[in-house]
């Protein structure tokens, strides 16, 4: 079986089929294990994402077998820092599976990080709960590790009004000192400069396992970049930060993000607290109110997903106390290439 490795372009329409068909790739594995609450960006929603290359390069490779797309790769090479580092995404559709065609996107791969000089590479796999990671035996065959287990939740919605009053008086009891500030597709350009360092703090502090990732690069230029490619993206995104009133400093955010391709599921992005402001239940108090605030002005979504490293017990408990449930498993492998490419 020949196996073609061919490079797409989603800005280019001339290969919209090809395109089609490298998205299609990652929906089929995708649906496989979460059905219609997969993760997988729309069409469009990608091409923002590769007109977007300010800080990272991003390339997209398809396998074929027979002219048909039976394999997806898309390859971001960060630019500010971690240059070190290749983070990717492969699949090969369900149906596909077992015929050397992974091995063949990998190998592909691993020739432009070498090329590039990159010695790090990092990829995810997701799977539902009570299913086998295929990517387990698959990427221990091939050199990879696990570097970080994640725990994937999902609150379902409507929940009890009184139920998150609860949760969030309980939160301001121990918050005195602090103030919590909503904002709604977009930031207030006063938030950027605090933004940017709890964004750096997020590269720094929030638990890693064993990636080999080092301090990201944030200023206000690139916080406000994210926002413009979220909402190219077609996104609507709700925002709520804390503010300690004694210094005027914001010292804890979170986000959410709903794209108005699935507007019905809500997606949880960073959620930080400074370390030197934690024992103030102040990740329960900004999730809270952002939570508060997406349903009143988004009721029609029912579900919100997130992602948590497992050895983050305090933000796992965050979550169980909002409702959240356990619906899944991400793991973050990680290779590290010799001098010799392997």
């Amino acid at each position: 079986m020949t196996v073609d490795i061919v490079a797409v372009d989603p800005l280019d329409p001339t290969q919209a089929e090809l395109f089609a068909g490298w998205r299609a790739v990652l929906e089929a594995s995708t649906r496989l294990e979460y059905g219609d609450d997969h993760s997988v960006y729309s069409a469009d929603e990608y091409r923002a994402k590769f007109r977007n290359q300010h800080y990272e390069r991003r390339t997209a490779w398809v396998a074929q077998v027979g002219g048909e797309v039976v394999g997806h790769l898309e390859v971001g090479l960060p630019l500010n820092d971690n240059t070190h580092r290749v983070e990717f995404t492969l699949a090969v559709h369900p149906d596909h599976r077992r015929k050397g065609i992974g091995s063949t996107l990998l190998e592909t791969l691993e020739r432009l990080a070498h090329d590039e000089g990159r010695t790090v590479l990092g990829v995810e796999s997701d799977v539902a709960a009570g299913h086998d990671d295929p990517a387990e035996g698959f990427a221990g065959r091939h050199g990879y590790l696990a570097a970080q287990r994640d725990l994937r939740s999902t609150l379902t919605l409507p929940i009890r009004p009184d139920e998150l009053a609860a949760a969030r008086a309980d939160a301001e009891q121990h918050a005195d000192g602090y103030e919590t500030l909503t904002s709604w597709d977009g930031i207030p350009d006063g938030w950027l400069a605090d933004r940017a360092e709890l964004s750096r703090r997020m590269s720094t502090d929030a638990p890693l396992g064993q990636i080999d990732m080092n301090e990201q690069e944030w200023d206000g230029e690139r916080v406000r970049r994210n926002i413009e490619l979220a909402l190219e993206q077609g996104r609507r995104l709700v925002e709520t930060v804390a503010r300690h009133r004694a210094t005027d400093r914001l010292i804890a955010f979170t986000t959410m993000a709903v794209s108005q391709d699935n507007p019905d599921a809500a997606y949880q992005w960073d959620t930080l607290v400074l370390r030197e402001h934690r024992g103030h239940r102040l990740g329960l108090l900004v999730k809270a109110v952002n939570l508060r605030a997406l349903i009143t002005q988004l009721p029609n979504v029912r579900r919100i997903h997130t992602w948590n490293a497992t050895e983050n017990e305090p933000m796992l408990r965050v979550n169980r106390a909002l409702g959240f449930a356990p619906v899944g498993q991400a793991t973050e492998w990680q290779k590290t290439l010799t001098s010799s490419g392997g």
